[in-house]
């Protein structure tokens, strides 16, 4: 065996120094197919422009509630946190701080994954006056295609999903997202090649 194919051997850990290339490409193949997979999923969450779906979950008392009816016509921001994210507190004093400002709004913080000890834990120092729902088994943040928190749809009064925003946002860049939903929706200009 000469090096170049000791070290294929030991770089790919196979059981023979002829089967390294086949093993690259088992591992190419998989690789694919996860990627397709992953592509063919994304499409299925929820984007801007598509009606958000519905979803029912229990509050903090056991209430069950349905969103986005419950909203009745009002903007919904929908904010996914978890009792591990520091920034989610930031997050929820700021959606406090808007939902006093505009009367038209109606924020739901939807916990997810966290068991009601660790959400009362987190809500000790500061609990919010608008609903705190509980996703334990992480489903609706699946269908909402959440894949890191936090992550927060702001939905307009017809039921649209107007923004889905990765990650932190503070309460000034939510009031601009929100001054937005009072102007008709326009059409992103197009580049010109």
């Amino acid at each position: 065996m000469t090096s170049e194919q000791s070290l294929s051997y030991r770089r790919y850990r196979c059981h023979s120094p002829d089967q390294a290339p086949l093993t690259f490409v088992r591992v190419l193949i998989i690789m694919t197919a996860a990627i397709a997979l992953l592509v063919g999923k994304a499409e299925a969450f929820p984007k801007n422009g598509d009606p958000a779906p519905p979803l029912t979950l229990p509050d903090l008392k056991g209430n069950r509630l349905a969103l986005p009816a419950m909203a009745k016509g009002k903007i919904l921001v929908i904010h996914f946190w978890s009792a591990s994210c520091e920034y989610c507190r930031k997050e929820m004093v700021a959606l406090e701080r808007l939902k006093a400002e505009n009367k038209n709004l109606f924020p739901v913080s939807i916990s997810v994954g966290d068991s009601l000890k660790a959400i009362e834990q987190y809500l000790e120092t500061s609990r919010p006056t608008y609903p705190i729902m509980i996703d334990n088994d992480r489903s609706i943040a699946t269908n909402y295609g959440v894949t890191g928190i936090p992550t927060t749809y702001v939905i307009d009064g017809k039921g649209i999903i107007r923004y889905k925003i990765f990650g932190e946002i503070s309460a000034p860049g939510l009031r601009r997202l929100l001054k937005t939903l009072d102007e008709p929706a326009k059409p992103l200009p197009l580049r010109k090649k």
